[in-house]
């Protein structure tokens, strides 16, 4: 059987968490119901974007010796009704509040669960459904494939927001140790084998995206999906795109396969998909990615990509430079920014504008090679790696934040965008219960 990935905002577990925290007259816990989209990818993996969630009120809890909590006939039959009709998974969700580390299911929790998670199958039969369990620190989930009988552990749990916490049911993180990065012990003890879990998309492999695989590379990720169609067509490529040869740009070789070259050669058995095309066209590859850098040239190629990472709950970072040369002064600008589900977007920071896109769009079909360094590509990517291997790891020790920096390349300055003090606190323009897949 493929994998299951459960994908949920950390905005979401926040407000499911609360919820679940409160007292009640006498149920020693409590419990609630969420809902997801599910959609089955072409090599067996299922993705499960986790997006709604149903609080139980106190007169639904029946007063019992033999569990800490117990819910009755009317709330179990609310939570099927919006399973029946908007055609959505449905997930028991339950907190244990003294388990700080990895929470497991209870005996009782085993044996009573599954016949609520079973029988909403005959519902909603398209979609995953499942039972949930949070502790302080992490989740634990199993689910119920379409035409299954049985539930299954999780392969993998990802709550994302401006950190990303993940676990993995299935088979739990150790602690590796290989010498070959053992200077980046002080990332923690599993650092080595979540990095070489991860998968992380790319699109865009040329200046700054050539920046981003030579770096993920030599920290240890084994699993990519790159996207770009272009070729090493001339030497005027040589003078930014790292990992790209003299041989390359005489045989107009593919980005696609300078990249793959530059992972192949420190990592053989790395697992590469996409390819030398746009990323639209290789959505499948994508949609499983834990992260996805873009490394794109157009406003309207982010807003396109944004639009992609927020159905799906995949952060996405970006990162993106030019140069106004005036009569007297020439300068140099850029950004990083990420896009996490829950967290302000590219349009609530500025960046995406009516006004920017029209621009473009007016000039759509000019291409034109904009002045580009090797140098300002490289100060940007590497911040994005190490913003993205901070909320992989959280190493650093503080507490997650969004990103958006100015990068005045002219003056050598990286800094915090100015319209980051106006951020506002929630985003409005993607709703986190509107994620998810189109065809389900």
């Amino acid at each position: 059987m493929g994998k299951v990935i459960i994908k949920i905002a950390s905005a979401l577990v926040n407000k499911i968490k609360l919820d679940l925290s409160r007292d009640h007259e006498f149920a020693l816990e409590r419990a609630g119901f969420c809902f997801g989209k599910s959609v089955k990818l072409p090599n067996g993996t299922w993705i499960v974007i986790i997006n709604e969630y149903l609080s139980i009120t106190d007169d639904n809890y029946i007063r019992t010796d033999q569990a800490c909590a117990r819910i009755n006939g009317e709330a179990i039959r609310l939570a099927y009704q919006k399973a029946f009709s908007d055609k959505v998974g449905l997930f028991h969700i339950h907190m244990h509040e003294l388990t700080k580390s990895f929470p497991y299911f209870s005996l009782i929790d085993e044996t009573s669960i599954p016949k609520v998670v079973e029988s909403v199958q005959s519902y909603s039969k398209s979609q995953v459904h499942g039972m949930i369990v949070l502790s302080q620190q992490s989740i634990n989930a199993k689910v119920l494939c379409p035409n299954k009988k049985k539930l299954i552990k999780a392969s993998q749990v990802s709550i994302v927001g401006n950190d990303l916490q993940l676990s993995f049911p299935k088979e739990k993180l150790t602690n590796r140790n290989a010498n070959r990065y053992s200077r980046q012990s002080f990332l923690g003890d599993n650092a080595e084998d979540l990095i070489s879990r991860i998968k992380v998309g790319i699109v865009g492999l040329s200046g700054g995206g050539s920046h981003i695989i030579q770096q993920l590379a030599h920290i240890g990720f084994l699993k990519y999906a790159l996207s770009d169609p272009e070729k090493i067509d001339d030497d005027s490529n040589l003078n930014r795109v790292v990992g790209a040869t003299l041989e390359d740009a005489k045989n107009k070789v593919l980005k696609f396969n300078v990249s793959k070259k530059v992972i192949i050669n420190l990592h053989p058995k790395a697992l590469i998909s996409g390819g030398p095309k746009k990323w639209e066209e290789l959505i499948d590859d994508f949609r499983d990615c834990d992260v996805i850098f873009a490394c794109l040239d157009t406003v309207i190629g982010r807003r396109d990509l944004e639009l992609f990472c927020r159905r799906y709950f995949i952060p996405l970072i970006d990162i993106g430079m030019g140069i106004a040369q005036g009569k007297e002064e020439t300068i140099m600008y850029g950004q990083v920014q990420v896009s996490a589900p829950g967290q302000p977007c590219f349009t609530c920071n500025g960046f995406l504008t009516e006004e920017s896109l029209a621009i473009e769009a007016n000039n759509y079909g000019q291409k034109t090679k904009r002045p580009q360094v090797v140098w300002s590509n490289g100060v940007l990517a590497s911040t994005a790696i190490g913003i993205f291997i901070e909320m992989l790891t959280g190493w650093t020790g503080r507490k997650p934040k969004n990103y958006y920096l100015s990068y005045e390349g002219h003056e050598h300055i990286l800094t915090d965008h100015i319209n980051k003090n106006y951020l506002p606190k929630t985003c409005t323009h993607f709703p986190i219960s509107e994620s998810g897949p189109l065809n389900y």
